[in-house]
């Protein structure tokens, strides 16, 4: 889909430590309500990167809403320990 190849593009520019350019992408695959976590999850990773930790912490929470796949690169499991290191007295986990 286009999304995915925008969320590779992205994450591209996230490795290469280009985070104005990958924000810039996420925001646009964000706004398209993705159903898979990747994009939530690599999102935020930028912008903690920025510094921007309150605004990585609601798009993890966003990303707690997709659909899960085994074939996925991201797992609930990843956003939610990253929630949980950003608040560690966030609730919004369920250790079920």
């Amino acid at each position: 889909s286009n999304s995915g190849i925008m969320d590779n593009l992205a994450q591209t520019y996230y490795y290469l430590e280009e985070y104005g350019k990958a924000i810039e992408i996420f925001e646009e695959v964000i706004s398209k309500k993705p159903t898979f976590a990747t994009p939530y999850y690599y999102y935020a990773l930028t912008l903690i990167k920025k510094g921007n930790k309150e605004k990585a912490l609601t798009i993890l929470k966003m990303g707690l809403d997709c659909k899960f796949s085994p074939l996925s690169i991201t797992s609930k499991k990843d956003l939610e320990t990253k929630i949980l290191e950003l608040d560690p007295g966030d609730g919004v986990v369920d250790n079920n």
